[in-house]
């Protein structure tokens, strides 16, 4: 019997030991799952307030480019009103002057040249018929004159026009300094910009910006074409390159091209690319006007 007690004893005893040490691995098993569970939420927290920075720093990317672009935007503004101001002054002392000089000069020489020929009505002699043949000559020379005058008129017209074309000449010209490249522009005589609203002109100077900027960027290309042409009141621009080219089909577009075809579609215009590997890129737009 004292055996068997000493057994239940010492059976209990071990019950005893393994119970505390299993509560001892318990509770490290607990203390493990309570640094697991506190590490977790803090890398939790930590995801979000990456995430909510990254979210922020885009947003202030995105506000940053508007900010720039909307500048970019005033400053081809200003340029082009600054110049059509410039125009307007050059139009309004042009026709003071043109005044002056018709009613000063051509006036008054048809007035003379008239009331001297009425004096001549009447009379036939040789002296007369010379005189008549004089102002006859007179009346050629006013009439040559007028015709001087007409032609310096439709010179003024096309000098503005040539303020547009020497503003988008100029952005070329910087741009193949910067980058390399040659370049050819031509624009169509019969598109009279003067007459063409100043926020077609800024977009369209912001799409062949935008354009030079995509072909410096990825195209390295050696020569750039820009050509602007104009059919039944719709304005068609060309920028061609001789770059490497991209898949057009991709999903992933840049930037640039996508403010392009946002500027067109707000125009209420057109845009096709065409682009083939190391043959070059097209970018064909056509807006109505």
């Amino acid at each position: 019997i004292r055996n068997k007690f000493a057994r239940i004893r010492f059976e209990t005893n071990e019950f005893i030991e393994q119970n505390e040490e299993l509560n001892v691995q318990n509770e490290l098993l607990s203390d493990r799952n309570k640094i697991i569970l506190l590490i977790s939420g803090v890398l939790g927290f930590l995801s979000i307030l990456l995430y909510i920075f990254i979210r922020q720093r885009l947003k202030t990317a995105k506000l940053e480019q508007e900010q720039e672009q909307q500048i970019a935007n005033q400053e081809i503004y200003n340029l082009m009103l600054s110049q059509q101001n410039e125009v307007d002054e050059g139009r309004r002392k042009e026709k003071k002057r043109i005044s002056q000089e018709l009613h000063d000069g051509v006036l008054g020489r048809l007035l003379g040249a008239r009331l001297v020929l009425e004096t001549y009505n009447d009379k036939t002699d040789e002296a007369a018929i010379l005189k008549r043949e004089k102002y006859l000559d007179e009346l050629q020379g006013i009439e040559e004159d007028i015709r001087d005058v007409s032609h310096k008129l439709h010179e003024k017209a096309l000098d503005a026009d040539i303020g547009y074309v020497q503003l988008i000449e100029n952005l070329l010209e910087k741009q193949c300094a910067v980058s390399g490249f040659t370049y050819e522009f031509k624009s169509d005589k019969n598109i009279s910009w003067i007459n063409i609203k100043g926020d077609l002109k800024m977009n369209l100077y912001r799409i062949i910006q935008e354009s030079i900027q995509n072909i410096n960027k990825y195209s390295k290309a050696k020569h750039v074409k820009v050509l602007f042409r104009s059919e039944e009141n719709v304005l068609y621009l060309t920028v061609r390159d001789n770059g490497v080219g991209f898949n057009t089909n991709a999903k992933s577009k840049g930037i640039g091209l996508k403010n392009i075809n946002s500027r067109v579609k707000d125009l209420n215009g057109k845009v096709t690319i065409e682009s083939k590997h190391n043959k070059g890129t097209v970018l064909f737009v056509e807006i109505p006007y």
